[in-house]
């Protein structure tokens, strides 16, 4: 499957020479001084900032963990939550245990897992060409804007993609070593094979099957264009599935069993509905268009995207140029008589681990993009695992171009800031509505005006460097740059989120709360968990519970009863017409009807008939739940408000409220 090692031809890449010729000399301790030290500087500096979007949730989730004592099934709002499988909860547990419920201590798992991501890059990258390689790969994966974003948001990619980083590194040097006999389990080049499969455990119990799809599409995409058809068995067989797969069930299977156990409706919810149906159904998930990951690869490269996208294609180009060219000629000669057989493979011409370790990373992009972009289900940090290799592409390249940059690299960075300048002028005084920026708290722009200042100046500078051809120095300026911009505005991003987060509503009220208050969101804010995790207590739903649905009906009904039917406005139950049986209830959806026994969720009739009664209730809302109440003639105390969410009350508060509304707008006023 691998090709030989022929001579270095002269037109080969001055990086493939250094390869043939000798590994780099650099000690793993002081490369790795160097990356973790320059990570844990940065992530130490942004790591501070909210707990933001669904981050929110697996924090939520995560503390009551470690409240309930419950190690085998994760809820949310106190009921359990379906979702994912374990592993993120219990790092996210774990730590909350050890360091408390700061904003820190809740993205740490996330941190720890970037430093992960960046260990693995600089290791292949060191094994596949040299120790300065694997380190420029890793800085360049570390400075680039989302990466440093979303390794500090506590969530199951960044930690899925440690994983599979980790699965990249261990198949290739795997792939790269001598074969040995079928039954020599202990064989010292079997232990990158084995710490393939165990890291590919972690990542199933991570993210489940997605974990296998991913790296089954770059595996096996990578031995079908390098070796045909019967090199994927190969390959396979080479893996030893067997053996992993026992490895595989000694990490995983011990919690199925047990999740089994307490309810066997996950194992059908969440391997069923949440993996094969939202691939098909976005909108069980979050749905996109195929092209949906083209502008997330883009930014992905940020903020060298001018530079770094024509270095990605051109990479890609080159892993993938062989293969067309060999095609060709096979078409070519397919109809002459006594053609010659071809020889050599894709690695012809050039050193065999640097060819191979060209295609391998095109592979780990590609096979895994086109599945990505097929599935109906989308999101932005879906595409985290493809970053490592996206940064080993553009490196190789730019160490092949930068001693004679020709000028698109040179005047690329130029090129962008101008745009982005103007852009931001544009926006700012036609484009943006008046209304755009009412939601940022006006103490928040001195932030605001020094992280851009930042930003513009650095790009300013590294431009005029790469302009005139100091390209390296003018990326880590400009890279540098945007960690600072990041590291200023982040951590204060609460002033931006008090207006749409929450939180602010809740301290606004908690200290009037009483023991027996009611505490009722609706779908403007049963989404934001912040909520949850602010009064730590159990809250109640009117309308859509999104994705508690599974958990709320877990809660109210016996393990083993069926979902409930769907139903059309006669009360028919509506059959699917693929397979003729009545359709189930789309969870999602769930409501007091599906779920009687599930007091938390609350209908409107429940709701105006409580509003008149003695309890107190905090209702968390917007226009299509106050504005009935008022209709009905029902005193609506409003507390506070944000530009998403109103707090209102049935009763008065002394020194919390004014006197009833007569009417109600929505936003902030």
């Amino acid at each position: 499957m691998r090709a030989k090692m022929p001579g270095v031809t002269m037109d080969q890449p001055p990086e493939a020479t250094a390869l043939a010729a000798a590994p780099g000399t650099s000690g793993w301790s002081r490369d790795l001084a160097i990356l973790g030290a320059a990570a844990i500087a940065i992530f130490a500096a942004i790591g501070w900032h909210p707990i933001i979007g669904s981050a929110m949730r697996y924090a939520e989730s995560a503390r009551e963990m470690v409240h309930s004592s419950d190690w085998v099934v994760p809820t949310l709002n106190y009921v359990p939550y379906f979702e994912k499988p374990i592993l993120t909860y219990w790092l996210g547990a774990l730590t909350q245990l050890l360091f408390g419920s700061s904003p820190w201590a809740v993205q740490l798992p996330s941190l720890i897992a970037g430093l992960v991501s960046l260990t693995a890059t600089y290791a292949l990258g060191r094994f596949w060409r040299d120790a300065r390689f694997g380190l420029l790969a890793a800085l360049l994966l570390l400075f680039s804007g989302q990466f440093l974003v979303f390794t500090t948001i506590f969530n199951t990619d960044p930690l899925l993609s440690a994983c599979l980083a980790v699965c990249w590194y261990a198949y290739f040097r795997h792939h790269q070593s001598a074969p040995c006999r079928w039954h020599d389990l202990l064989a010292p080049q079997l232990r990158w094979l084995w710490l393939f499969w165990l890291a590919l455990a972690c990542a199933f119990l991570t993210k489940g099957p997605l974990a296998i799809v991913l790296s089954g599409c770059a595996i096996g995409g990578y031995a079908l264009l390098s070796a045909g058809p019967l090199g994927v068995w190969r390959e396979l067989m080479r893996l030893r599935p067997v053996s992993g797969l026992l490895i595989m069930a000694a990490v995983c299977l011990p919690w199925h069993l047990l999740v089994w156990q307490r309810d066997p409706r996950f194992l059908e919810y969440f391997y069923w509905h949440i993996n094969v149906e939202a691939f098909f159904d976005g909108s069980i998930n979050h749905p996109g268009p195929p092209w949906y990951y083209l502008p997330i690869i883009a930014a992905a490269l940020a903020p060298w995207t001018f530079i770094g996208v024509p270095l990605l294609v051109l990479a890609l180009a080159r892993a993938l140029g062989p293969l067309v060219t060999r095609l060709r000629d096979r078409l070519d000669r397919s109809g002459a008589p006594g053609a010659p057989a071809e020889t050599g493979g894709p690695s012809a011409g050039e050193p065999g681990r640097y060819r191979d370790g060209q295609l391998y990373l095109a592979c780990v992009l590609l096979f895994p993009l086109i599945f990505l972009s097929i599935s109906a289900s989308k999101l932005g940090t879906y595409a985290m695992p493809l970053f490592p290799a996206l940064a080993l592409l553009v490196a190789d390249q730019l160490t092949r171009l930068e001693a004679r940059p020709p000028a698109w690299l040179r005047f690329g960075l130029p090129v962008q800031i101008i745009l982005l300048i103007v852009a931001g002028v544009v926006y700012i005084t036609v484009l943006a509505k008046p209304d755009a920026f009412r939601q940022v708290d006006w103490a928040w722009w001195p932030v605001l005006a020094l992280a851009l200042m930042a930003l513009i100046g650095t790009g300013i500078w590294g431009a005029v460097r790469t302009g005139r051809g100091a390209i390296r120095s003018g990326m880590a300026i400009v890279a540098v740059g945007m960690a600072v911009a990041i590291a200023i505005a982040l951590p204060n991003a609460f002033h931006v989120l008090k207006y749409i987060d929450g939180r602010a509503l809740a301290r606004t009220a908690e200290v009037f709360l009483a023991p027996g208050d009611d505490i009722l969101l609706t779908p403007a804010c049963v989404h934001d968990h912040s909520l949850v995790w602010q009064l730590d207590r159990p809250l109640n739903i009117l309308g859509d519970p999104r994705e508690l649905g599974m958990g709320l009906y877990t809660a109210a009904t016996k393990p083993g009863s069926p979902w409930p039917l769907m139903h059309d406005e006669q009360g028919r139950a509506v059959i699917n017409p693929r397979n003729g049986s009545p359709r189930t209830q789309d969870l999602y959806k769930l409501s007091r009807e599906d779920a009687p026994g599930q007091a938390r969720l609350w209908t409107r009739d429940e709701l105006s008939h409580e509003w008149r009664g003695s309890g107190r209730i905090w209702l968390f809302g917007d226009a299509g739940w106050i504005a009935p109440l008022l209709d009905q003639h029902l005193a609506v105390y409003e507390v506070a408000r944000t530009d998403k969410i109103t707090l209102v009350t049935n009763q008065p508060v002394a020194g919390l409220t004014s006197g009833p509304l007569t009417s109600y707008r929505h936003g902030l006023q």
